[in-house]
């Protein structure tokens, strides 16, 4: 045998493989042993490289059963057609003997061209030539912005359209840490980051998952019902969190913007939004369906990382005007793509909700709140129709869960009851002025209590969640009904009382992690992370060359790194697309409630200021001497609320 023959035996898939009986159903070969085989002579005219081929095995019994599908690696020559490699993946059955003598069962081959891999790479295409000269084209912008900015005299008067993609000056925004007038809800900035990272890290355990692994299934039916698989099956309370705070903040741009002009400009309330988020969600997409595709390799590289470039050219547009969780919702051009479709939604919807609020309070509340019953009674109704609420497990590869991703997951009603609780918190700390009122800070004992009750509320939606994953339990229609109403209420609510307690200076140490520093410089790298993370997981799972061992050790780390690179691309994200397009949009100065503001009309006023420091912390407990709100006229606007 000559050695370009051995090395493609020893490349390829040994039969039968190991560990399909724990789900190990990706056998990758050596991939690279494989495609390193060059200019190897077929005869004296012809030669041919190594090709390494990924062939799909589906198993059938009496051609009424299917199996999961089983993935074997052979190493071929290039001249070899995937339909010659399905042929050679099937003659390796007829060295079987056990396979002819089991009766009913039957076997198929197929082998995808996006399978088979050689080491010459694919070449640049128009799209990627157009897309390589748009990051050179922002690349000089930036360049020439941040030289403009630096080299110029700055107590001269500058166009803010030459310094918007300035470095110097969006990096002095990204890093500035300094008070602001909305310093009551500096909690948030750590809320948000966390729960970005809870996002990624539960996106790492459920890739993973997927990936080609030898404990696949030990690892999925002893992690996912214990407590440690409870905190990533609990993922989806970070967006209801997201969600929340998404609500708290726009509520409160849209009470301060009211209250300094006294009016509200419906189309540039739109319009802002949109140019700001756009953009930097405009790159991701054209990056992802153009030149990333040509950053990595390995057997599953076309598979994975290029799995949704088809999708990204045929559905480009939905993306661009946010309805990708409704128009073709299982074929969207980014996975993550849904939660800013919603998100973008319920800010369309918004208006319905904080219009009311503004010019008759009473019934506002009253309609939010009816909204809010609403989603969770949609919620439950939907869920109801699965007629079964599977194990996570389960539910992710069963008929249920596209219509869970459908009707559940993805559309835009099923959110209301997060944001319109983040609504309804800020109408309360900055109309109501529960933020700067003297009454609202608590004793020690009520305020152990209060903390005591949240954490637990916290803690009881994730246990009954993980409840709901053991495969033992097979839960009746009212504790159905009780997990996706009550429970999906009681997460936000649970959370939203943790910002309450922050901002009204009852947060003890919990409000002095919340409000470290460097949380509101990561919080500003949220959205460009968000878009980032799931490129770079995907990357990593397509570069993959053998199967991996599932378990915390592997995972965890790999969290990390996922979370590390994904800063390091959100921070040339923010600075080159987000940033600078928010510049362009001018800022807004520090609101101020004047006398004929909604929040005073016909009410009896006393002027109050927010309270920009947090209470004093010794041994992990609120000093109660801290009572009173420090008046500071220099930074902080005066809130006329009412009492």
């Amino acid at each position: 045998m000559q050695k370009w023959a051995l090395t493609m035996s020893d490349s390829s898939t040994k039969f039968p493989p190991s560990s399909v009986l724990q789900e190990a159903l990706t056998h990758l070969g050596n991939f690279d042993e494989c495609v390193d085989l060059r200019d190897i002579k077929w005869n004296e005219t012809s030669s041919f490289h190594g090709q390494h081929c990924l062939a799909t095995h589906t198993f059938s019994l009496w051609g009424l059963w299917s199996s999961p599908s089983l993935k074997t690696a052979l190493c071929v020559p290039s001249t070899c057609t995937p339909n010659d490699t399905a042929t050679i993946a099937m003659d390796k059955f007829t060295e079987f003997e056990w396979y002819f003598t089991v009766p009913g069962v039957g076997v198929e081959v197929e082998v995808e061209e996006q399978n088979c891999h050689t080491a010459d790479r694919p070449e640049f295409s128009t799209e990627d030539i157009i897309a390589a000269s748009i990051l050179a084209f922002f690349a000089i912008v930036v360049v020439f912005s941040t030289c403009y900015d630096i080299f110029t005299d700055k107590n001269e008067s500058r166009s803010n359209l030459l310094i918007a993609f300035s470095v110097y000056t969006n990096g002095k925004k990204l890093l500035n840490t300094s008070s602001s007038s909305s310093d009551f809800l500096n909690c948030v900035h750590g809320i948000r980051f966390l729960s970005l990272a809870w996002i990624i890290l539960c996106q790492r355990y459920l890739t993973g998952t997927t990936s080609p692994s030898i404990n696949r299934r030990q690892f999925v039916r002893e992690f996912i019902p214990s407590w440690k698989g409870a905190f990533i099956t609990s993922g989806e309370y970070a967006f209801d969190t997201l969600f929340l705070l998404s609500g708290l903040m726009v509520a409160y741009e849209f009470f301060m913007t009211i209250d300094e002009t006294n009016s509200f400009n419906i189309p540039m309330f739109y319009i802002r939004r949109y140019v700001r988020l756009t953009p930097a969600l405009a790159i991701i997409m054209m990056l992802r369906s153009t030149l990333l595709t040509h950053s990595g390799s390995g057997p599953l590289w076309d598979a994975t990382a290029n799995g949704e470039k088809n999708n990204c050219v045929n559905y480009w547009w939905t993306n661009l005007v946010y309805l990708q969780n409704y128009v073709n919702p299982m074929e969207q051009c980014i996975s993550q793509g849904w939660y800013l479709a919603v998100d973008m939604q319920l800010y369309w919807l918004s208006p319905l909700l904080l219009v009311p609020l503004w010019k008759r309070l009473k019934y506002g509340k009253k309609f939010v709140g009816n909204i809010i019953m609403l989603g969770t009674i949609v919620v439950s109704v939907l869920m109801a129709n699965l007629d079964y609420p599977t194990p996570f497990y389960e539910m992710m590869s069963s008929p249920g869960s596209e219509y869970y991703q459908r009707f559940i997951y993805y559309p835009v009603y099923t959110r209301f009851t997060p944001y319109c609780s983040g609504i309804i918190l800020c109408y309360f700390l900055v109309v109501e002025g529960y933020a700067t009122k003297n009454d609202v800070r608590m004793s020690k004992i009520l305020n152990l209590v209060m903390w005591i009750i949240t954490v637990g509320f916290l803690i009881g939606v994730i246990a009954v969640n993980n409840k709901f994953q053991q495969t033992d339990f097979i839960p009746n229609r009212w504790e159905l009904y009780f997990s996706t109403s009550f429970i999906k209420y009681m997460w936000p609510f649970s959370v939203g009382t943790v910002i309450y307690m922050c901002a009204t200076g009852n947060g003890c140490f919990v409000n002095t992690i919340l409000t470290w520093d460097w949380f509101r410089i990561l919080s500003r790298l949220t959205y460009s992370a968000y878009l980032v993370h799931v490129s770079v997981q995907i990357s990593q799972i397509g570069s993959l060359r053998t199967q991996i061992f599932l378990d915390d050790m592997t995972l965890f780390p790999q969290f990390l790194g996922d979370l590390i690179i994904t800063l390091v691309f959100s921070v040339m994200l923010y600075l080159v697309f987000e940033a600078p397009f928010e510049a362009l949009l001018g800022g807004r100065k520090p609101a101020t409630w004047p006398e004929n503001s909604p929040a005073a009309s016909n009410e009896q006023i006393t002027e109050v200021s927010v309270h920009q420091d947090t209470p004093e912390v010794t041994a992990g407990i609120c000093n109660e001497e801290n009572t009173e709100v420090n008046h500071s006229q220099e930074d902080v606007p005066q809130i006329t609320t009412r009492i």
